[in-house]
């Protein structure tokens, strides 16, 4: 079953549901298990979904946000918004110039991937919500989608001997800190 909830307190209901309501889903609708290679954090329930959301919560609280990855965040939003000027009226879109780019670079710092570009993260995210919702199961997407997961991974086999020596507030080094394994 797949549920569409529009409120907190439905929210909520749901959430202490999970009997009734739970986030796993399996079948050819299980896009986002088959695109991530193993099943998401978003597709399991509790005790698994709160042992791995433990884990990225302090990454996440309002409070390291503002001490953080404000400064990084800012420093992005001005960085394209510099592009959006020097492209002009004529030719700036909101999209491509400064919403996109700013949301990749913002996902790149705070998951701690290091070196990847813009346009990097900007395919391998599309990649993967292709994956997501390829509920018509195009050969081609998976494709995309799997060579981006693959890509993901080898990035992952470098940055965790980095992390586990040069700890910060991404949520990259989060996982590494802790003691969940590879496969979770």
């Amino acid at each position: 079953n797949m549920y569409l909830v529009a409120s907190a307190r439905a929210c909520r209901t749901l959430e202490a549901d999970q009997d009734t309501f739970s986030a796993a889903v399996r079948g050819p609708r299980a896009t986002m298990t088959r695109a991530m290679g193993s099943p998401p954090m978003l597709s399991k329930d509790d005790p698994e979904h709160a042992e791995e959301r433990r884990v990225v919560n302090p990454a996440l609280r309002p409070a390291n946000l503002r001490t953080t990855w404000r400064s990084a965040f800012e420093r992005n939003a001005r960085t394209h918004l510099t592009t959006l000027r020097e492209r002009g009226p004529e030719d700036a879109d909101v999209n491509r110039d400064y919403a996109a780019p700013v949301a990749a670079q913002n996902l790149i710092d705070i998951l701690g991937f290091r070196g990847v570009s813009v346009s990097v993260m900007q395919q391998w995210s599309h990649a993967l919500v292709s994956g997501i919702s390829n509920l018509t199961d195009d050969a081609d997407t998976w494709t995309r989608n799997d060579e981006a997961r693959e890509a993901i991974r080898a990035l992952l086999d470098d940055l965790i001997p980095y992390y586990r020596s040069h700890p910060d507030g991404s949520i990259v080094s989060a996982f590494v800190a802790s003691e969940l394994t590879r496969s979770q």
